[in-house]
């Protein structure tokens, strides 16, 4: 995902209000994996602990 991130970085100067939307959700997607994975931790982490 990186990469494209970079390529809408890059295209800021050509259409910059497209490349700031497209940048914003890759910004969001990325927060929500972080989100998922810090879930998965916690869930891994009191895994049977009833």
């Amino acid at each position: 995902m990186a990469h494209a991130r970079r390529k809408f970085h890059e295209a800021r100067k050509a259409d910059p209000e497209r490349s700031h939307v497209a940048r914003a959700w890759i910004k969001r997607l990325y927060e929500v994996a972080d989100e998922a994975e810090a879930e998965a931790e916690i869930a891994a982490a009191t895994a049977g602990s009833w």
